[in-house]
């Protein structure tokens, strides 16, 4: 298992690509809606395919198991875990184009 507590360097090659983890096969996978992100070697799956999802293009989105988009958001009381949650900075003119930190 990766060690969570250690800081890691990520590669996104662009829309539909798996975000892997620099020096592993590994990638970043949704689990669900509040969950923290998984790490998996399933690197081609739906929840592992990660989208730019605002037109600040600060926010990276995937479908769950679902078919429900959901946004990858930094855990401010843990920040060594990375969670996912429904993405509510979508759309041009969004609160969060004037504040990032709301997702």
């Amino acid at each position: 298992m990766y060690p969570y507590n250690k800081p890691s360097q990520w590669n996104h090659n662009g829309d539909g690509a798996a975000l892997r983890l620099i020096g592993t096969d590994l990638c970043l996978q949704v689990v669900g809606d509040g969950l923290p992100a998984a790490l998996s070697s399933d690197c081609s799956s739906k929840q592992s395919t990660w989208n730019i999802a605002s037109s600040s293009r600060l926010y990276l989105s995937a479908l769950d198991q679902g078919g429900r988009l959901l946004c990858l958001e930094m855990n401010y009381t843990n920040p060594y875990k990375i969670m996912t949650n429904t993405c509510i900075c979508l759309g041009d003119g969004s609160v969060c184009d004037r504040d990032p930190q709301s997702q």
